[in-house]
C-alpha cells in the first residue's frame, strides 16, 4: 500500500474503546509497519500510539484526518503475534485497546519523546606523531573514533571512553564539545540473536519418581503444539523439578520459556534455583524493577538474548520472540487477576499465548482452582497427578485445636504453644500463620466503646504499635496512635485481636533464646529484604517464622516441622461464594510447609468451628473431595465456573451517582434470555479512599450472550452523559466483588 493511499489505524492510550485513524507523516519516506510506535497529536496532547494495521484511503475521507507527527521505531516494537494477543484481550475484557497495547511495551517505550540537552564531542586538533605517542591507550581510541565524526557522551561511554579522558584531550586542544538539544526516543533493539542449544552443559538434577517422569514425558511429547496441562501435585511433590526438566527440553529445542509466579517474594528463590540448574540466561520480571531495568529486559527478551524469564503477572505480556513453554506456578492464586485498571487474568492470557505460539502451557498447583479443574472435567485441559512427596518426605499430620476448650493468649493456644516449645527443643523450626499484619485490627475505648475507623473507607484502622501508628490497609491513610479516646478522653484504650506484630512479640517473650522473625508486607518490603529475613531459616537454624500468606506457598525449609494457624475460621464464615475454595487452598498450602524433608510434620489448625465439614476434609488433605463438593454446590446454584460472569463497576463522590449511572445502563438494555442481573448494589466495601462504589453482576449460562450484552452496555456507557468525577469499568470473570 502506498503512502498516498494509506491510512494508519492506531491504538491510542485513552479511555475510549476504539481505534483511531491517522495519515502517515507528510515527510515520511515509508509507511510505519503494524506494531510500530508513532508520536501523535490526540486532542490537546501528544502521546505514543501503536499502529494496528493499514487501511485504504477509499474507506474514509483523508481530508478529515491528522497525520502522525513521527514514527519512533526503525522496526516494529510489537510483533504480529503480540498485536493479535492485544486485540483479543481488548475484545475479551472489553477494555480500551490503547491501554491494552501499552501493556506489551516497557514503560520507557510508552513515554512521549522529550527535548533534552546532549553533550557531543568532536576532533579539532592536529598533532605530530611524537605527540600521539605520548597519549594513553584510551585517549588514542577516543581520537580514532572522533576522527570519523562527532559522537555523544553516551556513545563514547559505551565504547569504554570516560569523561576524564575526554577532558584531558580537551585541555590539550585536541577535542571540543558542544551541547545540542535533541528529542529523546527510546527505541527497541531489533537485532535478533541466534538460538543456541545448551542441553549438553546442563546438570542432571535429582532422580525423578515415576509420576514425575510420566508428567515430564507427556508434556515433552506435546512440545511444538498447543495444549494446556494441569499439574496437580501435593505440596513437596517436586513440581518445580518437573518445570525445570520441561524448560531444559524447551531450551534444547532452541526455544524460550516463561514461568509465572504469583508473588515477588517467590522470585529470588525460584530464580536462583533455575540459574543453578539451567545453562541459559535466566532473568526476573517483577514490580520492584526500575524502568531502566524493565527496558533492558524487554529488549533482551524480544531479541532472544534472554532464554528464560521468571516473573509475576505482567511478565505474561513480555515480547517473547520464540516461546516454547509457558508455566503458571500456583495457578489458583488470586494475584494473577489484576484488580484495577486493565482487569486481566495472567493465567488466562498465558493460555491464549500458548494457543497462539503452539506451545504447551502448564498450570501447576497443589490446590488447582475450580475453573481449571472444571476445564479438565470438560477435557479442555489434561490433568496430570503428583500424589507423593519427593524423596523420603511424608505428608504432614493435621489436627484441629478447639479454642472453645483450650485457653489462648495473643492468638496462641496452650496446646499450640507447647508444640512450638517442643519443636524448638528438638532443634527444629516452626511457622505461625496469621493472615493479618499489624499489631491489632481494632483499637477500642474501654469506657465509651469508641473504635478507631478510617475517615475515607468503610474499614477500621489497624494498630501498628512499633511505628506508633494507626493505618488503613485499604487506602494507606495513617495517623499517630492516640494516647486517649478522642470521644471521652479516657486513657484506657484496648488493642483487640492479634496481628503478626502482636503474635511475634508474644512468642519472642515465650522463647527468648530463639529468633522469632515476622514476615509480612511491612517487614518484607522487597524481594531482597524477604530473602534476608528467610536466609537463617534456609540454613536450618531453629526458630519461629510468623507471617501472612507470603509464607504460604513456594518456600522450602527442610528443618520446618510444625505449623500453627491463627484465625483459621475467617474463610469458613464468609458470605463470598469463593471463600470456602480460597480457605481450603490457603490452609492446605500453609500446611504443606511442614515436614518437607526427612522429619515428619505436624499442623495445628486453631478453630472455634472444629465440627465444620470443610475442616474435616482439610484434615484428611483430600482436595479432590473438597473440589468435587464445591463444584457440586456451584452446579446447583449455577455459579462460576458452571456459568460465566462479569461485573459492571462504578465509583463517584457519592453512592447515589454511582448507582444512578448503573441504573441508567440497566434500563438502556433490553433483557435477554439466559442473562441474570443482580444489582446495582453497593460494593462489599461501599466507600474506599473517599469514593463510593456500586456494582452490577451479570451472569449467563453461555459465554457468547454475556459478551454480546457487555459490548452493548459498553457502547451505551460511552454514549451516556456522566458526571466528571464518575468512573466506570468492566470486570470480566471477576474474582472479587469488594
Amino acid at each position: 500500500m502506498s503512502l498516498s493511499t494509506a491510512i494508519l489505524e492506531v491504538a491510542v492510550p485513552c479511555p475510549l474503546r476504539r481505534y483511531f485513524d491517522y495519515l502517515p507523516a507528510k515527510d515520511s519516506g515509508e509507511l510505519p509497519a503494524p506494531g510500530s510506535r508513532v508520536l501523535i497529536q490526540f486532542g490537546r496532547q501528544q502521546c505514543v500510539g501503536i499502529v494496528r494495521r493499514h487501511k485504504s484511503a477509499t474507506e474514509l475521507d483523508p481530508g478529515q484526518l491528522r497525520p502522525i507527527r513521527q514514527c519512533l521505531d526503525q522496526q516494529p516494537s510489537l510483533s504480529a503475534a503480540v498485536i493479535e494477543l492485544c486485540e483479543w484481550a481488548a475484545a475479551y475484557y472489553h477494555h480500551p485497546p490503547g491501554d491494552v497495547f501499552s501493556q506489551a511495551l516497557s514503560p520507557r517505550l510508552r513515554q512521549t519523546p522529550s527535548r533534552r540537552e546532549v553533550n557531543y564531542w568532536r576532533y579539532d586538533g592536529e598533532m605530530s606523531s611524537a605527540e600521539r605517542q605520548a597519549l594513553g591507550k584510551q585517549q588514542k581510541t577516543a581520537l580514532t573514533e572522533l576522527a570519523q565524526g562527532a559522537l555523544s557522551q553516551s556513545d563514547l561511554k559505551q565504547l569504554g571512553i570516560g569523561t576524564d579522558t575526554l577532558k584531558r584531550l580537551e585541555q590539550r586542544g585536541l577535542v571540543s564539545r558542544e551541547t545540542r538539544r535533541e528529542t529523546a526516543v527510546y527505541s527497541d533493539d531489533p537485532t535478533p540473536q541466534p538460538s543456541v542449544s545448551t542441553a549438553s552443559t546442563l546438570p542432571t538434577g535429582p532422580h525423578l519418581n515415576e509420576e514425575q517422569v510420566q508428567a515430564v514425558g507427556t508434556i515433552s511429547e506435546n512440545m511444538g503444539q498447543a495444549g494446556v496441562f494441569c499439574l496437580k501435585g501435593i505440596t513437596g511433590s517436586g513440581k518445580t523439578e518437573v518445570y525445570i526438566r520441561l524448560i531444559q527440553e524447551a531450551l534444547r529445542r532452541g526455544k524460550q520459556a516463561l514461568m509465572l509466579v504469583p508473588e515477588i517474594g517467590l522470585t529470588p528463590q525460584t530464580l536462583q534455583r533455575l540459574r543453578d540448574r539451567l545453562g541459559a540466561d535466566v532473568a526476573a520480571s517483577h514490580s520492584g524493577m526500575t524502568d531502566t531495568q524493565r527496558l533492558k529486559l524487554w529488549r533482551d527478551v524480544r531479541s532472544g538474548r534472554v532464554k528464560v524469564v521468571v516473573g509475576t503477572r505482567h511478565a505474561v505480556w513480555l515480547p517473547l520472540s520464540n516461546p516454547g513453554l509457558i508455566v503458571v506456578d500456583e495457578e489458583h492464586d488470586a494475584s494473577y487477576k489484576q484488580q484495577d485498571g486493565f482487569r486481566f487474568s495472567a493465567r488466562d492470557v498465558a493460555v491464549k499465548r500458548g494457543q497462539q505460539h503452539q506451545c504447551p502451557v502448564v498450570l501447576g498447583s497443589a490446590t488447582p482452582s475450580l475453573e481449571t479443574l472444571y476445564n479438565c472435567e470438560q477435557q479442555r485441559y489434561r490433568l496430570l497427578h503428583l500424589r507423593q512427596r519427593a524423596g523420603a518426605a511424608k505428608p504432614p499430620h493435621l489436627q484441629t485445636v478447639d479454642l472453645r476448650e483450650d485457653a489462648e493468649a495473643e492468638g496462641i493456644s496452650n496446646q499450640a504453644r507447647d508444640a512450638l516449645e517442643q519443636t524448638l527443643a528438638r532443634g527444629e523450626q516452626a511457622m505461625v500463620f496469621i493472615n493479618r499484619r499489624g499489631f491489632a485490627p481494632i483499637l477500642q475505648c474501654n469506657s465509651c466503646g469508641w473504635i478507631a475507623e478510617c475517615g475515607r473507607c468503610d474499614a477500621r484502622l489497624t494498630v501498628h504499635k512499633a511505628q506508633a501508628q494507626l493505618r488503613c490497609h485499604h487506602c494507606e491513610f495513617s495517623q499517630r496512635l492516640p494516647q486517649q479516646c478522642p470521644r471521652c478522653d479516657e486513657t484506657r484504650l484496648e488493642y483487640r485481636g492479634p496481628g503478626t506484630e502482636k503474635v511475634a512479640g508474644y512468642l519472642q517473650q515465650c522463647f527468648p533464646d530463639y529468633p522469632v522473625v515476622k514476615v509480612d508486607r511491612d517487614s518484607a518490603t522487597s524481594s531482597g529484604r524477604l530473602d534476608q529475613l528467610l536466609q537463617p531459616f534456609r540454613e536450618g537454624n531453629p526458630g519461629v517464622l510468623v507471617g501472612t500468606q507470603m509464607l504460604a506457598k513456594g518456600h522450602h525449609f527442610s528443618a520446618l516441622t510444625t505449623v500453627v494457624t491463627v484465625d483459621t475460621d475467617a474463610g469458613l464464615l464468609s458470605s463470598d461464594f469463593r471463600a470456602a475454595e480460597r480457605s481450603a487452598q490457603l490452609l492446605l498450602q500453609v500446611s504443606g510447609r511442614a515436614g518437607r524433608a526427612e522429619k515428619p510434620g505436624r499442623v495445628y489448625l486453631q478453630t472455634r468451628c472444629a465440627d465444620h465439614p470443610l475442616l474435616a476434609q482439610i484434615i484428611e488433605q483430600d482436595y479432590d473431595l473438597i473440589a468435587r463438593t464445591l463444584l457440586d454446590d456451584r452446579r446447583r446454584f449455577r455459579l462460576p465456573p458452571l456459568s460465566y460472569a462479569a461485573a459492571l463497576r462504578a465509583d463517584a463522590d457519592s453512592l447515589e451517582k454511582a448507582e444512578q449511572f448503573l441504573w441508567r445502563l440497566k434500563q438502556a438494555f433490553t433483557p435477554q434470555e439466559g442473562l441474570t442481573w443482580t444489582g446495582p448494589l453497593p460494593a462489599a466495601m461501599a466507600r474506599r479512599a473517599g469514593r463510593y462504589r456500586s456494582v452490577v453482576l451479570i451472569t449467563a449460562r453461555e459465554r457468547r450472550p454475556l459478551h454480546w450484552a457487555l459490548k452493548h452496555l459498553v457502547n451505551c456507557a460511552e454514549d451516556l452523559k456522566t458526571p466528571s468525577d464518575l468512573r466506570w469499568a468492566v470486570d470480566v470473570d471477576p474474582i472479587d466483588f469488594s
